[in-house]
């Protein structure tokens, strides 16, 4: 088995490039000259012979990959797998930690006059960058820079070969406008299969509703089905109900204890004064005096004989 082989081998089983020191590591019986003279046989080999892939310097290693005019074969290979694009604010974000690296967040948002943190958190989340240490400036910020895997993205090197900023930017947004169109063209297929119906071999076989397969093309992109947020929202809505009557109950309580209330001891002595203070006098009746006669009627007097006309 020559060398060139065993090289090719090696690299057929890695999904990651290969440095020339890691492959050193495992060929101990070889020197560094001797591989890269291999690898040379290996490049000189794949462009002369019809083959779909080819081998790249790439991330400071060596890795086999397909050539780009089969990027439409290949393809189809990855309909179902799910891929987050980058926004136009990440690859903003991402072209200045490219230059400006190592640099803080603060710096980008003074370079793009918003706020980074989110995108940020996505292009860690991809791991296009990482974290660099800490700056030494007030606060002692993060420090960022790029990854490995940044420059397998672009297929670069090192980052000595990155183009301009302006160059820079214009790659990213080509790269993930064209990804975002095949990822439309993959769909309008899909569609465009669904409303044919099954092959002419498979006439028998009953097509399966749209629902249905919207529902197995989410389950294959690792995506939540209908059912599955259907019950998330009912849980929600479930959720936001208790909450608004904990919400309530807190609030009838809170404005109970702001009430005021009548002072017990002041109560108790307004009892103790009215209980001590002497019951109120009886009003006196007025005495009737005898309706005195009217002048020019004469009073009889008892034992008085009367005047004979």
């Amino acid at each position: 088995m020559t060398l060139a082989v065993q090289i090719e081998a090696l690299l057929f089983a890695s999904d990651q490039p290969l440095p020339l020191g890691r492959l050193q590591e495992m060929l101990t019986h070889v020197t560094r000259e001797e591989i890269e003279a291999a690898l040379a046989e290996l490049d000189g080999a794949y462009a002369v012979d019809a083959r779909a892939f080819r081998l790249m310097k790439v991330g400071g290693g060596w890795q086999l990959a397909t050539k780009p005019e089969m990027a439409d074969v290949v393809r189809r290979l990855f309909t179902t797998k799910r891929r987050v694009r980058l926004t136009k604010a990440a690859l903003e974000s991402l072209a200045i930690i490219a230059y400006k690296q190592p640099t803080t967040r603060p710096e980008i948002d003074a370079i793009r006059g918003v706020a980074s943190s989110g995108v940020i958190e996505t292009l860690l989340e991809r791991n296009l960058i990482q974290i660099a240490g800490r700056s030494e400036g007030v606060g002692r910020p993060l420090l960022y820079g790029t990854t490995a895997e940044f420059l397998q993205y672009l297929g670069l090197n090192s980052l000595t070969d990155l183009p301009s900023l302006e160059e820079l930017e214009r790659m990213l947004s080509e790269r993930e406008s064209a990804a975002r169109l095949a990822d439309e063209d993959e769909l309008r297929a899909m569609e465009e299969a669904a409303r044919a119906g099954p092959p002419p071999g498979d006439a028998e076989a009953e097509p399966l509703p749209a629902a249905a397969r919207l529902e197995a093309r989410l389950r294959d992109m690792e995506l939540p089905t209908l059912d599955e947020l259907d019950d998330e929202l009912r849980d929600r809505t479930a959720r936001v109900a208790e909450l608004s009557s904990l919400v309530a109950d807190q609030r009838r309580r809170h404005t109970a204890e702001l009430e005021p209330q009548p002072d017990a001891a002041a109560a108790g002595a307004d009892a103790a004064s009215d209980a001590d203070s002497p019951p109120p006098a009886p009003m006196a009746m007025e005495s009737a005096t005898p309706h005195e006669a009217p002048a020019d009627v004469p009073i009889a007097t008892a034992g008085a004989p009367e005047e004979c006309a």
